[in-house]
């Protein structure tokens, strides 16, 4: 390596940008904006809109959070609507419960109104 925390390259109309992080690992322009994404609400505490459209599928994926006890949250933009959908599976109602509402704490979101799908 030749010693750089960073290196940031954009396709030929700058509309897309990948970034090779110090160990020389691809960052690519998906994961920028999560990462981007993060900082603005964790580091920051920036809050409100944060994406008006996303052209790509990559990140509808989002990401799964597995837990020791065999639960799991996931958190995914919508592919279809404007919004940020969180899931989760435990053993129990409550614990789902829980987890959602863990979730959304961290993000910054609110739930929807009783007796909607979260």
């Amino acid at each position: 390596g030749g010693g750089y925390d960073l290196g940031i390259a954009n396709d030929g109309d700058a509309d897309r940008v990948g970034i090779v992080d110090e160990r020389g690992i691809f960052v690519n322009q998906l994961q920028v904006m999560g990462l981007l994404s993060m900082y603005l609400l964790e580091k920051r505490g920036m809050r409100g809109a944060l994406v008006r459209s996303l052209t790509t599928t990559g990140m509808v994926d989002g990401f799964k959070f597995y837990l020791a006890d065999g639960s799991w949250a996931l958190v995914r933009f919508s592919g279809t609507e404007p919004l940020i959908r969180v899931y989760s599976e435990a053993p129990s109602p409550e614990r789902v419960g829980q987890l959602l509402a863990a979730l959304e704490a961290f993000l910054g979101v609110q739930a929807p109104a009783e007796g909607a799908a979260h």
